[in-house]
């Protein structure tokens, strides 16, 4: 069948959008009645890029995250001046809802749900070996499914698989504004000399501050900034100072993305899911009229500019190692700053004003704001998660930005930031902090965190958790020896009073949380979780804390039972629901705390293990577990009657795991390092065959979305 024929179009009224090489229209695809995005590649973008490389990583992709491309079409056709020439078209999924800035605009409730969109869908990229490189707001569509919307990675013309021969090029292929620094200088930025999927992460980091501020944190070509300029502010650490700016959470989330060194940046694209659920405090009133807006580039700019140009002296060194990243950036045929962006799918930014608009009239169903009607930006709270992952909420954040005059309101709109942001801060702290509080009164009805809505009902019975209270002291914590997986070097550590769980937190226990709270677990989300079967750790699916260490169901009777598959998100969800019961502060213990409570605080006896010298009267292990969890409290407690402390499940602590951290640790209360890639696990389990990693001191650890049928925890109270 004719191409033309099937797939009928305007070309002057059903433009989608357009990029450096390609142009996409919407069309209506007579064979099988449906509508359809038709991707035209320029014959510069097929001259560089080769369109069928695109197509054939994605066609076999299946992911509800990740436009669809249907078949591509190869026409023979001949240009302008008679001369033979091949089109390749690219037959994708129509998405319906526009670009995810435009719908934001006028669906700020939505923001949370569609970054994990995002986020879900890199994922799936990044388990393929696959880096998008060109990850940005335009690149983002949405679609709604069942009158839900759905955020969409588009645009994978310059994606590329990490198997390529190439990897070690910094491939500066992509918009420079969301180009992370491993790009222009491998060797110094990125993971042994190349890039790695991660480098998306960095992207998402902008991504999120550019959808939540609505401007660009480096600066943006279209606004007057060169590309050395761009390229010079993401080298520099100045501007971001701005991220202090935004709601705790989503300076967290950029935190994890807007580091340069590739290595100590997030990982994985899931890791960071978890991080939607925290610090969520509606504050929409106290938001009304605070301004962020893309009009307040020139101010914020001059402000940096002052700070940047002020001290010359200490900003000397930055910029000789700017000049040294310019310089050692990597020759490349691939090495291009192109002056248009590339591939934008459906990127109404690109669109003549009059086009971008009647879209998205047509796309939404309805009329946008006028271009004088005021702009309103927004931000949120939701999430999600999978395996080895974790989840969000559903919290919505919002913050107005209505159409002002900047020009006269300069000083008045940096007064209202002077004068709100404390307000901001103080009133979220005791929202956030009230938990802690004896007395504080909490209005936990309709409390929303982690993707689902969290009924807290305080008419029901308290489950009061069986904690000891450990006097504080000083105490020698971990060891002199050549072990690379125990705390090292042994140093001094005065910690104060804490209260700690006598046993591990039961599956009876954290059955009541889930029933109550309606909360998902990571294992639940990612319907997976690692479990011990034929003598080997395997990947079982729809497993989760309601399985046993192989797989199997467990009875509903087995209350007693340590709780296993659980994430540390998991642990610190059932913490904070805890706290919201009680009116209390629960929490995972630190690393120190474990470890002095295991010693057995100031009445230590000095044992290798949790309560005795003889490992088989306190610990459920290899030797003697066979091969199962059993009930906590049934062996020996330690001298402060903990149970359980060695051996049958592992327990999550609160810190981040560094091999380092305690060579210069602080002396007082010391709690792990302020980030990291992977959550702290101590003493041993039922598999455990080394005595030694049943020791005190020994010290493992896992991604904080990692969940697996030796996981388990414990918590402690701080008052």
């Amino acid at each position: 069948m004719d191409f033309y024929k099937r797939y009928q179009f305007n070309p002057k009224t059903d433009l989608l959008g357009k990029g450096g090489f390609s142009k996409v229209y919407m069309a209506n695809d007579t064979l099988l009645d449906r509508t359809v995005a038709l991707k035209f590649f320029t014959g510069h973008g097929f001259e560089k890029y080769q369109v069928l490389n695109e197509i054939k990583k994605v066609i076999r992709f299946e992911h509800a995250n990740l436009c669809k491309y249907y078949d591509v079409a190869v026409i023979d056709t001949t240009n302008i001046i008679g001369e033979p020439e091949t089109i390749e078209v690219g037959i994708m999924e129509y998405l319906d809802a526009g670009e995810l800035k435009t719908y934001l605009r006028n669906n700020p409730q939505d923001i949370d749900r569609l970054l994990i969109d995002v986020l879900k869908g890199l994922s799936y990229l990044h388990k393929r070996g696959i880096v998008h490189r060109d990850l940005k707001p335009q690149n983002i569509i949405v679609k709604m499914v069942d009158d839900e919307p759905v955020a969409k990675i588009t645009d994978f013309g310059i994606s590329k698989l990490l198997s390529d021969d190439d990897t070690s090029a910094s491939a500066l292929i992509g918009t420079i504004e969301y180009m992370a620094p491993e790009q222009f200088n491998p060797k110094k930025y990125g993971i042994n000399g190349k890039i790695t999927t991660n480098l998306d992460l960095w992207s998402f980091g902008l991504l999120v501050y550019e959808v939540v501020v609505n401007q660009p944190l480096f600066g943006s070509r279209s606004k007057g900034h060169s590309a050395e300029q761009i390229m010079r502010n993401i080298l520099t650490d100045t501007y971001l100072t701005r991220i202090k700016l935004l709601p705790v959470k989503y300076q967290a989330i950029i935190d994890r993305c807007l580091v340069k060194q590739a290595s100590q940046r997030a990982q994985t694209a899931l890791e960071l899911i978890p991080l939607f659920s925290e610090g969520a405090v509606d504050l929409n009133e106290i938001f009304t009229g605070f301004v962020l807006g893309a009009d307040t580039e020139k101010i914020d700019n001059a402000e940096i500019d002052d700070q940047a140009t002020g001290d010359q002296d200490s900003e000397e060194d930055d910029d000789s190692e700017v000049d040294d990243d310019f310089a050692n950036m990597e020759d490349s045929t691939e090495h291009i700053v192109s002056k248009d962006p590339p591939v934008t799918d459906l990127s109404l930014d690109t669109l003549p004003e009059k086009g971008g608009h009647e879209y998205s009239q047509r796309i939404q169903h309805n009329s946008l704001p006028g271009e004088n009607a005021a702009d309103v930006t927004q931000i949120l709270h939701t999430s999600s998660g999978e395996l080895p992952v974790k989840k969000g909420t559903n919290t919505p954040f919002i913050l107005n930005e209505p159409n002002v005059n900047l020009k006269k309101g300069v000083n008045r709109q940096k007064l209202f930031l002077y004068a709100i942001i404390p307000v901001v801060l103080i009133t979220g702290f005791f929202i956030f902090r009230g938990i802690g509080s004896d007395h504080g009164s909490i209005d936990a009805k309709n409390l929303k965190f982690s993707g689902n809505t969290v009924v807290v009902q305080k008419s029901l019975p308290v489950p009061m958790p069986n904690l000891q209270a450990i006097s504080g002291g000083r105490f020698i914590m971990g060891t002199n020896g050549s072990e690379d997986t125990t705390v090292l070097p042994a140093h001094a550590v005065r910690l104060s009073n804490f209260l700690i769980n006598k046993y591990e937190v039961t599956i009876g226990e954290f059955r009541k949380f889930i029933h109550e709270s309606n909360y998902k677990t990571t294992a639940e989300e990612n319907q997976a979780s690692s479990i011990y079967v034929d003598n080997a750790w395997k990947q079982g699916r729809n497993i989760n804390w309601r399985f046993d260490l192989s797989g199997k169901l467990i009875d509903t009777a087995l209350n007693n039972v340590p709780v296993v598959h659980v994430s540390w998100w998991d642990a610190n969800k059932y913490c904070e629901w805890l706290s919201l019961k009680n009116s209390r502060h629960y929490r995972l213990p630190t690393e120190a705390e474990w470890e002095f409570a295991a010693k057995g605080g100031i009445k230590t006896a000095g044992s290798f293990y949790s309560g005795s010298k003889v490992l088989e009267d306190v610990a459920w292990y290899s030797k003697n577990s066979n091969n199962k969890i059993h009930e906590v409290g049934g062996k020996q407690p330690n001298e402060l009657g903990l149970y359980d402390m060695s051996g049958n499940v592992m327990e999550w602590c609160k810190d981040w795991y560094g091999d380092d951290y305690f060579k210069d640790s602080p002396v007082t209360d010391p709690s792990g390092p302020d980030s990291g890639t992977e959550r702290v696990a101590r003493g041993g389990s039922w598999y455990t065959s080394n005595d030694e990693k049943l020791r005190n001191a020994y010290r493992d650890r896992f991604l904080a979305t990692a969940s697996g049928g030796q996981l388990g925890f414990r918590i402690c109270e701080v008052r």
